[in-house]
């Protein structure tokens, strides 16, 4: 828990340091004289040194990224400590997350069997999952737009001279896609690959060859009625013949 919360405050100020970075590149794309400064910082005195504001933030995100993976480790083991402890019931292993600091994803249901979410319940739970995707949909979009707009007004006004800011933005897009690449490995949809088929195709052909060589040799024939594209780019599938014929 210790070693978590470090984690998390030395996260928070990451966040601390690209916030204020992130509004003065924004800023500095308004042509409007905006006056006002943070920590001794004007919009209209920081065009000089947007690239190295730039490079700044990157290098801050790809820290974050190293620290929002350990993050994401402590609190596996955490939470699957919970379900060991837990043993089943629900309710421990929901009670066994809050001093984690995990908060559970979903309301506990009523102990009551003869009690149940009702239409107005349920009405607003949808709305809420609606109304928060949609603001994180409008805010993602907007920041990565931002982003875009600060990269491309850099290349086209250099404050040093055009390979450096071309160099600039070559990092920084380096380290989105480093950053992007390290949040997927945490929270991909698919991040696993089942080679449980492959065991069984195994299998059938030490004790059944002939079903083996059977499913292989229509996969290869249904292969071969596709189209000519589906046919180059494609290969054939042995795993949807046996699902269809199982």
């Amino acid at each position: 828990m210790r070693r978590l919360s470090e984690l998390e405050r030395r996260q928070f100020g990451m966040f601390a340091i690209q916030i204020p970075i992130f509004i003065f590149l924004a800023v500095s794309l308004i042509p409007l004289n905006v006056k006002f400064s943070l920590f001794g910082f004007a919009p209209d005195n920081t065009m000089g040194l947007r690239e190295i504001l730039l490079i700044i933030s990157a290098c801050v995100a790809i820290s974050e990224s190293a620290t929002s993976r350990e993050i994401c480790y402590i609190k596996e083991m955490l939470s699957a400590r919970a379900e060991k402890l837990a043993a089943g019931n629900e309710d421990a292993r929901r009670f066994l997350l809050l001093p984690y600091g995990l908060r559970p994803d979903f309301e506990s249901e009523p102990t009551e069997t003869f009690l149940s979410a009702g239409w107005p319940k349920w009405s607003l739970t949808f709305m809420n999952i609606a109304v928060q995707a949609i603001l994180a949909i409008v805010v993602a979009v907007t920041a990565i737009t931002i982003h875009v707009m600060v990269m491309i007004d850099i290349c086209s006004h250099p404050s040093i001279s055009t390979e450096f800011s071309g160099g600039v933005v070559c990092f920084v897009v380096l380290a989105d896609v480093f950053a992007a690449l390290e949040w997927y490995s945490r929270k991909g949809l698919l991040p696993y690959r089942s080679t449980r088929w492959q065991e069984i195709f195994a299998e059938w052909k030490k004790k059944e060859p002939k079903l083996h060589d059977d499913i292989f040799e229509l996969a290869r024939r249904q292969h071969q009625l596709r189209g000519p594209l589906a046919q180059i780019f494609g290969r054939p599938t042995p795993i949807k013949t046996a699902r269809a014929i199982i």
